[in-house]
């Protein structure tokens, strides 16, 4: 759902940008890309943990060419089923 949230602002930003025939295109992006940064990371981490793998995987996300994609295959994983006491 995050990632849904954030294609439907990018499109939304791209959309009003055209409209507009601004050339700020660039700087929205960037400002909305760098208030992304952080909830992004959170989420990232959250979904590593949730897999069984440590929040420092997503280090791997650094290694040109294949990083990204190794960080994809393990976030597309089925997560661990674990049961959890509410008491």
């Amino acid at each position: 759902m995050f990632t849904l949230f954030n294609l439907i602002i990018i499109g939304a930003l791209y959309l009003l940008e055209e409209a507009a025939n601004s050339d700020f295109l660039f700087v929205h992006l960037a400002i909305y890309y760098l208030f992304m940064l952080i909830p992004s990371l959170s989420v990232t981490v959250r979904r590593l943990d949730d897999i069984g793998h440590s929040g420092w995987m997503y280090l791997v996300n650094f290694i040109p060419l294949v990083g990204g994609i190794i960080l994809l295959i393990l976030l597309v994983l089925i997560a661990k089923q674990t049961i959890t006491s509410m008491a």
